[in-house]
């Protein structure tokens, strides 16, 4: 999984996050997906973080934006996960 990019087969580090670049971050961001991490059952291999469209209202696209995400990953991933069957950790923030 992380050697899909370049910089994956150097790594020595137990966690990889990766941040799309456009991505801002909540304060808390990476010690919530950490902490969900350490807890996780050990058969979890990923997490994804939630992805919020910041300018959601703001004129057609971004409201476009924001449905796809809500439908695309937020819903379809938690009925998933309720199969325990998520095949990808989808998302900005991973």
């Amino acid at each position: 999984m992380v050697a899909n990019f370049y910089g994956g087969n150097h790594l020595e580090t137990k966690y990889v996050l990766t941040l799309d670049a456009d991505t801002l971050l909540h304060k808390l961001a990476i010690r919530n997906i950490i902490s969900r991490m350490l807890t996780a059952p050990d058969d979890v291999c990923a997490i994804a973080g939630t992805v919020l469209v910041r300018n959601g209202r703001s004129n057609l696209l971004a409201k476009v934006q924001e449905w796809d995400y809500f439908l695309g990953i937020a819903s379809i991933k938690r009925l998933q996960g309720l199969f325990q069957g998520t095949l990808v950790a989808q998302g900005a923030f991973n």
